[in-house]
């Protein structure tokens, strides 16, 4: 074989599988991943959407493959399969009981669909929140970029490195004369105080926009009750007992100030959604804190319908 041969080979070949990364990360392992991608692809309907399980035991439908069987399909060895598919049963994603099949007893493997998607869509969140992030880390990078634009072009490109540059001669003295426009001293005392002035005042208006008056002590009461509510409701009882909402508070307004309850709605609703039973909700939520304004962007309407029904009824009561 030479390389064109190769490379038609490698263009026309079929002999390959398809693993989602979300799989690998569910499994936290690359074999356990591939082993529950192809899974996944088992339970997964046929192109005429039937089901490929043809064995139901318990109620349930499973599919028959032995330790041996993966090998063929996706390169797993027996070994690898028995250290694999414990990892899957550890993350509660998998289950495996022995019936017979043809006669013979063989391994039967269903997915534990109530463990499976909570799972995976707590992944699909965090990939989600991060890259929402790295896309306003980056918007924020090009704005810095963009506000030094000037600073950087007027220090490299000076008088003399316009001259060898070879512009036509309306845009080097354009550029000149804007130069001179910028750096001119001639400005008369009172209208540098009153520039002064006016730049000081339209920086106080931006602060007092970003930071609103303190809240009263009677309006954080209310606050910190409509919190209580809003976790009692989302997580039910006696779970709600679980969250602490005194650390909540604290880390929200500690650390957090720009948000609101919808915020923390979002947030917790994003939780319930997602935890499993022995989870740490105290912990989760506030891990999720600061991705807060991702998470609301879905539910955002919601969210304040949900947060205005529940100032409403304390009002009422």
């Amino acid at each position: 074989m030479d390389l064109r041969e190769f490379l038609l080979w490698e263009q026309a070949t079929r002999d390959c599988i398809d693993v989602k990364k979300i799989y690998v990360d569910m499994a936290d392992d690359l074999v356990a991943g591939i082993l529950l991608s192809q899974i996944v692809y088992w339970n997964l309907p046929s192109k005429q959407g039937k089901t490929k399980l043809r064995v139901e035991k318990d109620g349930y439908l499973w599919l028959a493959k032995g330790r041996e069987d993966w090998w063929d399909e996706c390169r797993i060895k027996p070994r690898q399969f028995d250290t694999a598919f414990k990892k899957l049963e550890e993350q509660g994603l998998v289950e495996k009981k022995t019936f017979k099949f043809n006669g013979d007893p063989t391994i039967h493997i269903r997915i534990l669909w109530d463990k499976f998607l909570p799972r995976l869509q707590e992944l699909l969140y965090q990939l989600e929140v991060a890259a929402t992030v790295s896309v306003e880390e980056e918007a924020n990078h090009e704005t810095l970029d963009f506000a030094g634009f000037y600073k950087s072009v007027k220090t490299d490109l000076q008088a003399q490195t316009l001259e060898n540059t070879g512009f036509h001669e309306s845009v080097k003295t354009e550029s000149q004369i804007r130069e001179i426009e910028i750096t001119n001293p001639l400005i008369p005392l009172t209208e540098n105080i009153y520039i002064d002035s006016k730049i000081e005042r339209e920086r106080e208006e931006r602060t007092d926009a970003a930071f609103p008056p303190a809240q009263s002590d009677k309006q954080l009461e209310e606050e910190y009750e409509l919190l209580k509510e809003i976790a009692c409701r989302i997580f039910g009882m006696p779970r709600a007992e679980q969250v602490d909402i005194e650390s909540i508070w604290n880390h929200w307004h500690n650390r957090f100030p720009q948000y609101d309850l919808t915020h923390l709605y979002a947030v917790m609703r994003a939780t319930q959604q997602t935890a499993r039973i022995r989870d740490d909700l105290t912990g989760i939520i506030v891990k999720r804190l600061p991705n807060a304004k991702a998470a609301l962007v879905p539910v955002k309407q919601q969210a304040m319908d949900y947060i205005a029904s529940l100032r409403r009824e304390a009002k009422r009561a």
